[in-house]
């Protein structure tokens, strides 16, 4: 095992599609020492200054190509160098094309003379410049291609539809399919905790599943390590649906898992309508029959037999004189003993006189009538 920040790193110049290879064990602290060196005028390679006093820093990137064994830095900085032909004036600012080459040796004056007039050239025109950035441009996922095949990993997986991939380069298909590269890595890797990744899986993977019970009772399963999507998707946080998953919470917006399906109850509506819910979250029973909060929640807990004709299932046989009674159009709604003003109130008639009609002192009351139940 080895340090992430060990490596092979590039200098890109996007104007004229020029680059500069390098190694260091240090890549974060390298990276920081030519970029000090080349503001303050001072780097030692030549002509990474001259084009960077030219363009100016916002013409350059830095990034890292490859990362490696610090034994093996000298021999696969020589590899790009070559790959990437950087030690040509036309497409690189190396000087050397072996890196450790002149590591020591003190050139005379008259050598340095002979390099000076030497890299003198006559600039390259604006053709020059766009056909080596095409250049580059086609080449590019030739050399990344060619580094795969050379050094990639193999795999097989299978992708969420069922398709069977297999080939080298883990880092080329995550680009392509928008992977992790260190969650395929994991999953080639065997580690327990990621089984998949996206809904990409090893060949013979069976998915475990996570068994719940949502706000209205009803059981759903969602395969483990696909639980942050699911819980996106439903506007629900993943941190705590994962941990009612894994029973370590007894519910979240109304969510459970299976074993705690005593957390649910049963009501049943004045027109029939029968809903399962979790305790301590009717808000959205509430919601979709225009219901008051308190009185449901007094109901679930048993403090009161019903509230706007709603009550718990098991509790059905004790709620007595439901009256049915016909509006002016025809429609005929039921009421609760105990909700006869109330029920008048919303309707807009005076409230003693529906309770005569009710009780049967009154027949009928405009328009609204009883009928026998």
């Amino acid at each position: 095992m080895f340090s992430e920040n060990c490596g092979i790193y590039a200098i890109f110049c996007l104007v004229t599609g020029k680059l500069y290879i390098g190694s260091s064990s240090n890549l974060t602290r390298r990276f920081g020492q030519h970029r000090n060196a080349l503001e303050k005028n001072k780097s030692k390679s030549t002509l990474l200054q001259r084009a960077w006093n030219k363009y100016g820093s916002d013409a350059f990137q830095f990034f890292t190509i490859e990362i490696c064994n610090p034994e093996n830095l000298l021999k696969e900085e020589e590899f790009y160098i070559l790959l990437f032909q950087s030690y040509t004036r036309t497409l690189g600012f190396n000087i050397r094309i072996i890196p450790n080459s002149n590591l020591g040796v003190k050139k005379s004056e008259e050598e340095k003379e002979k390099m000076r007039l030497r890299r003198l050239g006559t600039p390259n025109s604006e053709e020059s410049k766009q056909r080596m950035r095409e250049q580059w441009a086609e080449n590019h996922e030739k050399w990344v291609k060619e580094i795969s095949e050379r050094r990639g990993r193999s795999f097989t997986l299978v992708s969420p539809t069922g398709e069977i991939h297999t080939g080298k380069g883990i880092g080329q298909l995550a680009i392509k399919h928008g992977l992790s590269r260190s969650g395929v890595g994991h999953l080639l890797n065997g580690d327990k905790n990621h089984n998949t990744v996206k809904g990409w899986h090893l060949p013979g993977y069976e998915p475990e599943y996570h068994d719940l019970l949502n706000s209205w009772g009803q059981k759903v399963r969602v395969k483990k390590g696909e639980i942050r999507e699911f819980a996106i998707q439903n506007n629900l946080s993943y941190q705590s649906l994962l941990r009612v998953a894994n029973k370590g919470r007894d519910h979240h917006k109304g969510w459970a898992h299976t074993s705690r399906s005593d957390l649910y109850v049963t009501l049943l509506g004045p027109n029939g309508e029968e809903e399962t819910i979790c305790r301590g979250y009717q808000l959205e029973l509430v919601k979709k029959y225009n219901l008051r909060a308190c009185g449901i929640s007094h109901v679930i807990t048993g403090r009161i037999l019903h509230s706007d004709g709603w009550c718990l299932k098991e509790n059905s046989h004790k709620v007595h004189n439901v009256y049915r009674v016909q509006c002016p159009d025809g429609v005929v709604i039921p009421i609760h003993k105990g909700q006869v003003m109330e029920v008048a109130k919303k309707l807009g008639i005076r409230g003693q006189y529906l309770v005569q009609i009710v009780t049967g002192h009154k027949t009928e009351y405009k328009g609204y009538k009883a009928i026998a139940a």
